[in-house]
């Protein structure tokens, strides 16, 4: 199923791009007005929680790019791919898998794993 790799493509660098305006669009062009994204540690509903989750993310993680690390793998309406969050060039800080549900060739839904990432503070 190539035809999703634009789409994952897009949420991937929604997740970087740091310009407000360029970021509702990639949001827009990329995931349903109905989407949701969930993870351990971040979630996010329709575009405006989505953007306002990952502005969040952003200001936790400044200097950190979020990274495919997998091909995508698709049947039906589902998409899996691993993914890591580190500084450009340097080694990540956090990694797992996403998990989607697409709706044509926008996301639905995003489930994000965590395979590594960093302690919580005062831990």
């Amino acid at each position: 199923m190539n035809d999703v790799i634009p789409t994952i493509d897009r949420y991937v660098a929604s997740w970087n791009e740091t310009d407000p305006a360029r970021r509702r669009a990639l949001i827009a062009q990329t995931w349903t007005e109905d989407a949701r994204y969930l993870d351990p540690v971040l979630s996010g509903d329709g575009h405006d929680g989505i953007d306002a989750m990952i502005a969040r993310f952003q200001a936790a993680y400044a200097g950190n790019q979020v990274r495919r690390t997998s091909d995508v793998d698709a049947h039906h309406d589902r998409v899996r791919f691993g993914f890591e969050i580190g500084p450009d060039g340097g080694p990540a800080l956090a990694g797992g898998l996403d998990i989607g549900e697409l709706a044509g060739d926008r996301l639905r839904s995003i489930t994000g794993f965590l395979d590594f990432a960093p302690a919580p503070a005062g831990q």
